[in-house]
């Protein structure tokens, strides 16, 4: 007994379709390849009018209700995970708050919710230190890296900024430790020594002030500080932040009189400032050396200050350009 060539929806077998093709090339009518394959006329122009049976997509299978459960609940997962309030932040950061805030009739623990995170391609990473950013500033650090992209790259540019460094373990956050044993413990001291260091780099150049105890002043700042690198950086754009003692009349009046430019600089632009990269690395080596007063303490800056190769300082000070371009694509953000 031959197999039937149409099954319970009228739709062909994969040989009763080319062959009734094949019929039709050589000429014979239509009615007699539907006699030949004992089904009606109407039944062999329908299906040849569409693709082959073999290509046509298969109807999927209703999702069972677990399926469908989990597809509804890993779709509230993702908007509560998503969430964000008015300054950008996550409302639900971890998967306990998301535990929480899933509905009663969806309530899962937060292991389940990992692994709805998991299964969507969620990735949990550790979220970066950044400045404070005002509604305004990413509007003024895009118009200020937009105006700076536009300087002459072979005028030199000289970048500075002051740090107070101390002698609280400021080292790595983790360690290897033998089974058994726990890690230091990282001290920390809110009333420690210090020291106040102000610094300024450019391309072939480094320059580390250790300032007074005390609060600088414009005054302080021009005797202390200018007049020691005035002369090394006429010529160029020297970058300084919106301090007092450096947006100071006086401190500006000076400037002027020797001819410094300065580099149109935005409020809170840390990230843009390639010396923040050098303190970096200053602080972490100074901390593992473990100072234990203000004297060893600057003893201990200045070394790490000067076994800093100029080929890295170079290299920084090169980043800028790079750092406003990747501002800009952005739209100001933090980088």
């Amino acid at each position: 007994m031959t197999p039937p060539v149409l099954d319970c929806r009228g739709r062909m077998s994969v040989g009763g379709y080319h062959l009734a093709k094949y019929w039709l090339s050589c000429g014979v009518p239509l009615a007699e390849c539907a006699r030949r394959l004992r089904i009606s006329p109407k039944a062999v122009r329908t299906n040849l009018a569409g693709p082959p049976p073999n290509e046509r997509p298969r109807r999927l299978p209703r999702p069972s209700f677990f399926a469908r459960t989990l597809q509804r609940r890993r779709g509230v997962v993702k908007r509560l995970a998503l969430l964000t309030n008015r300054a950008g932040l996550r409302v639900h950061p971890s998967c306990a708050a998301i535990s929480r805030a899933l509905p009663e009739s969806m309530k899962v623990c937060p292991i389940t919710v990992r692994r709805d995170l998991m299964a969507m391609g969620f990735v949990s990473r550790k979220r970066q230190r950044g400045p404070m950013q005002l509604f305004d500033d990413a509007a003024k650090r895009l118009a200020v890296c937009k105006v700076n992209l536009l300087l002459n790259p072979a005028i030199p540019k000289y970048f500075s900024d002051e740090k107070i460094f101390d002698v609280n373990d400021r080292g790595y956050l983790a360690e290897w430790c033998l089974p058994g044993t726990l890690p230091s413990r990282r001290q920390r001291s809110r009333w420690c020594p210090s020291v106040h260091v102000w610094a300024v780099i450019g391309i072939g150049y480094r320059k580390l002030i250790v300032l007074p105890k005390g609060t600088i002043n414009a005054e302080k700042y021009v005797r202390l500080v200018l007049s020691k690198i005035v002369n090394d950086v006429q010529g160029g754009f020297f970058m300084q932040d919106g301090a007092p003692a450096h947006t100071a009349a006086s401190t500006l009046r000076y400037l002027a009189r020797k001819g410094v430019t300065l580099l149109l600089w935005s409020a809170r632009s840390p990230d843009l400032n390639p010396i923040e990269t050098l303190w970096a690395i200053v602080q972490r080596a100074v901390s593992l050396r473990g100072p234990r007063d203000r004297d060893e303490l600057i003893t201990f800056v200045v070394s790490e200050w000067g076994k800093i190769p100029q080929s890295t300082i170079d290299a920084l000070v090169t980043s800028y350009e790079a750092r406003c371009k990747e501002c800009v694509r952005l739209g100001g953000a933090t980088v």
